[in-house]
């Protein structure tokens, strides 16, 4: 039986998952809106294991992505 994937095309399931596996947030962007004007957010996160993965968002789940990342890093 193979090892879960990370889930393709969702950032926040993305997250979730990655910190199911004992990862931690090491970086988020600034704010959820990029120079442009549009809803951008990026979340780098680091497995136990030194794997090393950056998740982005555009448009709304850039805004949930940001919320919930900077949620989980004000309470840890």
């Amino acid at each position: 039986m193979s090892e879960p994937s990370i889930p393709p095309n969702n950032p926040l399931e993305q997250l979730t998952f990655l910190l199911s596996k004992g990862a931690t947030i090491t970086k988020i962007s600034q704010t959820p809106v990029a120079a442009s004007g549009l809803p951008y957010c990026y979340v780098e996160v680091t497995e136990t294991t030194g794997t090393h993965y950056v998740i982005h968002a555009y448009e709304k789940q850039a805004i949930l992505l940001y919320e919930m990342a900077t949620k989980i890093i004000e309470t840890t």
